[in-house]
């Protein structure tokens, strides 16, 4: 009766969405990654194209509604699927992001570079020590989070590399940096803006009390101690 389809952020995996959804089995999870990455090989790059994927899924499987829960640059991309297909929307979780159109920034797009990397021992490391260089998770977070970051990278040939196709990691970056999907009129459905509050500035913080003004029915939360994760990409 309760579906969820979640769309991780730009660099990111589906599996990180699977601790959530391990945690709220009750429901029905379709995890989404985006183009080029961990897997997903098209040439169609375009969000408008891969939002009628997801719809196509959706179709696919007889379900007439859902929740979209979408991080980062996912959570700009449900806006833009809720604005082309508002009838199979139930309700909207914004992960950190979507609540502003990233061209204010004014700032260039971000952009990835290929990088082989021939010693497992010395990724390993680096990974470590990211990951515990994040302050205020509980003891299984580690673990789970450093397991989740290695399984960024994948073994091609004699070297390892980022999971992320590079041309659609830089192509989807450009993409909502000059088109803004975002919200431009209040909805009636249920929307959910969970802000990182590690990641909030001046700014961003201006721009979550611009989204609450546009729409007054949304439930702004600050996660004390949240952090906005695009590690190592």
């Amino acid at each position: 009766d309760t579906t969820i389809i979640a769309i991780a952020a730009l660099g990111e995996r589906a599996e990180f969405y699977y601790p959530l959804a391990n945690g709220l089995n009750h429901v029905s999870w379709i995890v989404c990654d985006l183009p080029g990455q961990n897997g997903y090989d098209t040439k169609d790059i375009f969000i408008d194209s891969y939002i009628k994927n997801v719809k196509h899924v959706v179709d696919s499987l007889e379900i007439t509604k859902v929740h979209l829960v979408g991080a980062s640059i996912g959570a700009t991309i449900i806006q833009a699927f809720y604005q082309k297909y508002p009838q199979a929307v139930q309700s909207l979780f914004l992960l950190d992001g979507g609540y502003y159109f990233l061209g204010e920034l004014q700032q260039d797009s971000e952009t990835m570079s290929s990088q082989k990397i021939e010693n497992f021992e010395e990724l390993k490391a680096a990974v470590h020590e990211f990951t515990y260089s994040i302050q205020g998770l509980q003891p299984q977070n580690y673990e789970q989070f450093e397991q989740y970051f290695l399984g960024n990278y994948i073994r091609e040939n004699n070297y390892y590399r980022h999971h992320c196709d590079v041309d659609a990691f830089n192509h989807l970056s450009k993409e909502v940096d000059t088109v803004n999907y975002c919200l431009t009129q209040q909805v009636n459905i249920p929307i959910h803006l969970l802000l990182a509050e590690t990641n909030l500035n001046e700014f961003t913080k201006q721009k979550a009390q611009q989204f609450q003004n546009s729409q007054p029915l949304a439930n702004v939360v600050t996660i004390p101690n949240g952090h906005h994760y695009l590690p190592l990409t």
